[in-house]
């Protein structure tokens, strides 16, 4: 396999064609799923319904000290699983954590006129690594806004 220089890696990374640890903006088992959306919510709606999650640790061992903010697009099931997930916004190697880690994230169901439906949103996320040490949390946002 042909070397790369690191940059060129990350920005390889959000093509379909590379293999594990890679993964690209949107999974392929996201193109493979019905992700429509049913209920699309706004951004404090949808930061409300979060109960769990988190960011994969980098397994390479790379000690980065990386913080920002990253904009992921969101669609969770009626059990409040994620389906899908897209970045909008954020740093190429967060992005990459992220997307690996949400199939573990965990929302609340949603519920109208008490039946539970299928939301979708903006998820404006905190994200740090610290010598390898990933931390991410979601931002509340204005209401206001």
């Amino acid at each position: 396999m042909k070397r790369l220089p690191f940059l060129a890696v990350a920005a390889l990374a959000f093509t379909h064609k590379l293999d594990p640890p890679f993964r690209p903006l949107i999974s392929p088992e996201n193109e493979k799923r019905n992700c429509a959306c049913v209920e699309h919510l706004k951004e404090t709606q949808m930061s409300g319904q979060v109960e769990h999650i988190e960011m994969e640790a980098d397994l390479l061992g790379n000690h980065v000290n990386v913080r920002g903010i990253a904009l992921m697009e969101t669609t969770v099931d009626m059990d409040g699983r994620v389906l899908c997930v897209k970045a909008l916004s954020g740093h190429p190697l967060a992005i990459i954590h992220l997307i690996g880690a949400s199939p573990k994230w965990k929302f609340k169901p949603y519920l109208k006129n008490r039946r539970p439906q299928r939301p979708c949103g903006r998820l404006r996320l905190n994200f740090s690594f610290v010598e390898n040490a990933p931390f991410v949390e979601v931002v509340a946002t204005n209401p206001l806004s």
